[in-house]
């Protein structure tokens, strides 16, 4: 991926909106690639691969009426930037160009945008940070797993994505604080009775675990309640979630708050 190529698709958004920019802007402690006139507040962009004092130069140039984005290169190794200011990851998908808002960390996958998309979204300022977020939906894949005690047919539920209406988007549950909340829960085993009648799903509650010495919420047995450790839990999970299909439940009277920490596309 070319740095050249990102900043020419930037500049032939701005020459087909008849937006006014400039190249390799600079200015006290400051400096971008293209900066975009804006009437309320200008929007600069950065290309690069590892970007440095974000934080501060972000600061900075705000009280130089100036909203400022990095959009960072692929590169092989990790690199740590502040994901409290505007940095977002490249990749090319099929020959387009794309922006991750949000990675996660369990399968590595995240919530992405055409960087086109991305470019309008910006300057429209609807690419916002959000530190919580109220869950309104889910997608669940119900996965088959045989009691290991009584080799009774049972069900777990992996939470692969939870939304907000106004557009916060997380992958990939892995809190189990999240995965067994009550109001989820309720809305999980709202949608078995009005609509699963082959998902068998045992009593989410405590249960002594040997493993942790302790009582932990966990998946049961429907029929002899046996628990259902966590470590085989997340095998079974990762083996056969990407052949499951995906169920969407709405929350309705269930919604409930959670902490996120990610930036999202406001709808």
């Amino acid at each position: 991926m070319d740095k050249k190529l990102i900043l020419t698709e930037i500049q032939e958004i701005c020459q087909k909106e008849g937006w006014t920019y400039q190249l390799n802007c600079k200015g006290k402690n400051w400096k971008a690639d293209i900066v975009i006139e804006h009437p309320s507040m200008n929007i600069a962009f950065n290309v690069c691969k590892c970007p440095r004092n974000t934080e501060s130069t972000y600061k900075i140039m705000l009280e130089n009426n100036i909203i400022c984005c990095w959009l960072l290169l692929p590169i092989d190794r990790y690199v740590d930037y502040d994901k409290n200011t505007p940095c977002f990851k490249l990749y090319n998908s099929n020959d387009q160009f794309k922006v991750t808002l949000y990675s996660s960390y369990y399968y590595d996958e995240g919530v992405s945008i055409d960087l086109t998309d991305f470019i309008y979204s910006f300057v429209e300022k609807k690419i916002k940070k959000a530190n919580n977020m109220i869950v309104q939906s889910a997608e669940v894949l119900f996965i088959n797993y045989p009691c290991w005690k009584c080799n009774t047919d049972n069900h777990v539920y992996y939470i692969k994505r939870l939304q907000s209406n106004e557009g916060i988007t997380i992958n990939d549950i892995d809190d189990e604080n999240i995965i067994f909340n009550p109001q989820l829960v309720n809305a999980i085993n709202l949608y078995i009775d009005n609509n699963g009648n082959n998902i068998k799903l045992g009593k989410i509650k405590q249960r002594y675990s040997k493993s942790s010495n302790d009582s932990d919420t966990s998946f049961g047995c429907i029929n002899c309640d046996s628990i259902f450790g966590k470590v085989f839990v997340d095998d079974i999970i990762y083996e056969d979630s990407y052949s499951q299909d995906i169920i969407h439940i709405d929350m309705g009277k269930n919604e409930f708050q959670i902490s996120v920490d990610c930036w999202y596309k406001e709808k």
